[in-house]
Parts: structure tokens; C-alpha cells; sequence
């Protein structure tokens, strides 16, 4: 695909993300990766009173498994849990209680497949920040080289070349790499 910039399906992607994310001329997500253990697809950090707070979301396939076919565990709560720690996390920030109810239908809704569940969060999101309406863009193989890849970036890694600008937050952790959630929660998606 000319002048596309591929992308990790995330979980909750940092600020960083989006804000590359949406300036790229074409954005595409890659679908046909291995699934990393560990990494942006099935985790996110959020800011916690006392410590950045994982949320990581189990994925039932052992061994190799490409990004799509990755299976949601629910043999835990874990919906409810991240439900639990965002509502703590963010419940005294000025917009949370804009997003929990869709947050809620987006986590109880059970879907069988990690990409969907990333998927439906991506759509929600882009809502959130007011972005225009446009089809999402999938990859539809693997491809090794992309002339602009962005899919493998250190974990927990800003992006080198984008800064993210300050906002008012309830806690002080390193907000570069905290979830697009900790933005909208403070300062409602207004970019």
C-alpha cells in the first residue's frame, strides 16, 4: 500500500499512538503479526494513585498465535477488574463518567477474538477524539517490510518523534506511555 503507515492493533493504545495515529496520511492495522507476549495488543498502563497500573487482558492461545485468530480468555473477570481500577483511577477526573458507560458495553460484551475487542475500543475512541468518520484500514497478509512501519516499537516506549503535550492530571506518572484513556478522562478529547 503507497504512503501507508502500518500499525500494531492495540489494547488501549498510550497518547503517543493516536497522536501518530491520527497524523499519517494513511493509517493501517496490521491484523497478521504474531501476537507478542506482553505488548501494546493485549496490554495498556493507566495512572494509579500511588503507581502506573497495568491492565492486561488474557488471551487463551499458547505458543504462536496471529494477531486475529488470538482468542479472550474469560475464564477470570478480568473485565470487571479493569472496569474497578479505571473507575478508581479516573473517577475524579473531570470527563470519565463520559466514557464508563461505553467502556462498560464495550468490556461486558464478550467477544471471542482480541482484534475485535481492540477494534471496538479503536472505533470508540476515535469517536471520542471527534475524528472524522472513515473506514478502518486492515492489512490483509503479513508483510514484512512497510516503508513506514511503526508496528514495532520498544514496549512501553513513546514514540521518538512526537511530543505529547502536558494536561492536567489527577496523578504525576509518566504520561507518555499511559493509556489514550488517561487523555480523555482529563481533558475530554480535545486535542
Amino acid at each position: 500500500m503507497q504512503n501507508a503507515t502500518v500499525f500494531s492493533l492495540p489494547f488501549l493504545a498510550p497518547v503517543d499512538w493516536y497522536l501518530a495515529y491520527v497524523r499519517v496520511e494513511k493509517p493501517v492495522l496490521e491484523l497478521y503479526d504474531t501476537l507478542p507476549r506482553q505488548s501494546i495488543h493485549s496490554r495498556c498502563l493507566i495512572d494509579g494513585p500511588q503507581k502506573i497500573v497495568r491492565l492486561s487482558v488474557p488471551v487463551m492461545d499458547k505458543g504462536k498465535v496471529i494477531t486475529r485468530d488470538a482468542r479472550i480468555s474469560y475464564r477470570e473477570r478480568w473485565m470487571d477488574e479493569h472496569l474497578n481500577s479505571l473507575r478508581t483511577a479516573y473517577r475524579s477526573s473531570p470527563f470519565y463518567a463520559y466514557l464508563e458507560d461505553d467502556l462498560a458495553d464495550i468490556f461486558h460484551h464478550r467477544y471471542s477474538f482480541l482484534a475485535d475487542l481492540n477494534i471496538a475500543l479503536h472505533r470508540q475512541i476515535l469517536q471520542w477524539l471527534r475524528l472524522p468518520k472513515t473506514p478502518l484500514t486492515f492489512t490483509q497478509e503479513w508483510e514484512k517490510d512497510y516503508p513506514n512501519d511503526l508496528r514495532n516499537r520498544p514496549k512501553n516506549e513513546p514514540f521518538a518523534h512526537i511530543n505529547v503535550p502536558q494536561y492536567p492530571r489527577q496523578f504525576q506518572q509518566n504520561q507518555e506511555v499511559l493509556s489514550i484513556i488517561d487523555f480523555l478522562a482529563n481533558e475530554g478529547g480535545v486535542w
